[in-house]
């Protein structure tokens, strides 16, 4: 008897967790929906602007020929991006490698530091470091 009321309470407390996590994905969605539509309205009330904006400078065939080229270069490079917004993941280089700067400049730093600790052993690391830090903070 006892197990059958915990297991109804179990179920009752999983559906409770769902309709939260339904709840709150619906909106979620319903955010990004209205932040999307704001968005597409912008960009369309930009492009109108441009366009009135270079038909003061341009014939109206050159502004939008001038305005299909800008067009088409914004479309290009959301092709570009596409990969890195759709798969998570950032664009990698094209030989495999990761050419990550930060992420190798850490790595040979922690490679060095291991090595002069295993030569010099943690204390003399720690007092060469102390005095380091002393003589950097001194004014000469």
């Amino acid at each position: 008897m006892l197990a059958s009321i915990l297991r109804i309470a179990a179920v009752a407390r999983l559906v409770a967790a769902a309709r939260t996590s339904v709840t709150k994905g619906l909106r979620h969605v319903a955010v990004c929906f209205a932040a999307g539509l704001l968005f597409l309205a912008a960009t369309v009330f930009a492009t109108l602007a441009a366009y009135w904006s270079l038909l003061s400078l341009l014939t109206p065939v050159q502004a939008a020929g001038a305005m299909a080229l800008a067009l088409f270069a914004i479309g290009g490079l959301v092709l570009l991006l596409r990969p890195a917004a759709v798969d998570g993941e950032p664009l990698r280089s094209m030989d495999g490698e990761d050419d990550n700067p930060v992420e190798q400049a850490a790595m040979s730093v922690r490679e060095g530091a291991g090595e002069l600790t295993r030569n010099l052993g943690p204390l003399n690391v720690i007092s060469l470091a102390l005095l380091t830090g002393i003589a950097a903070g001194r004014k000469f």
